[in-house]
């Protein structure tokens, strides 16, 4: 059986692999998330407070971002590595990197939803400590005109902090 040459495609893996390493996928509260509630804060700034903690304000840290993503840490590396692998597949049965630039681009959006659902879902399992006495009492009081006075798990009001838990692919910065 002979053996047909095909077009050497190095250049394109090469700039095809180039590109991946050029993004990146980010997971937090954008700035732009707005104000949480009457109180000025932004989500963003909200969010930094409660994953650090406040002692000077009598805030616990209830970190929530990291643990999230480090309890995925494998789903992202397995994801990523398909990409990659995609990635290559698809520039070489097109011929060209845009393909696989494509599909990488692709693996870093299933990162970013893996992640953004992993922090979220950390919140909503509840983080230690537990909520303040004179916290519950005030949002017992603050919603006693509500049929329910709400949920009494740590990081958890309105849900506006949780939902504005989000994800961009973008090219890395230096």
């Amino acid at each position: 059986m002979p053996v047909e040459r095909g077009k050497d495609l190095t250049k394109e893996l090469e700039r095809t692999l180039r590109d991946l390493a050029s993004m990146e996928v980010v997971i937090g509260i954008p700035s732009e998330a707005g104000a949480h509630g009457d109180s000025g804060l932004t989500n963003a700034a909200l969010g930094y407070i409660h994953e650090y903690g406040a002692p000077e304000a009598n805030i616990p840290a209830r970190p929530f971002l990291f643990p999230g993503i480090e309890r995925i840490q494998d789903k992202i590396t397995d994801e990523l590595a398909k990409g990659a692998s995609r990635a290559v597949e698809a520039t070489v049965s097109s011929g060209n990197r845009t393909a696989g630039k494509a599909e990488g681009a692709k693996a870093l959006q299933r990162v970013g939803l893996l992640a953004q659902s992993s922090v979220r879902g950390v919140i909503t399992d509840g983080i230690a400590p537990p909520l303040a006495a004179r916290t519950v009492y005030a949002r017992l009081h603050r919603k006693k005109n509500r049929r329910s006075p709400g949920p009494m798990t740590p990081l958890v009001d309105t849900g506006k902090l949780r939902e504005s838990i989000t994800y961009i692919v973008r090219p890395k910065e230096d």
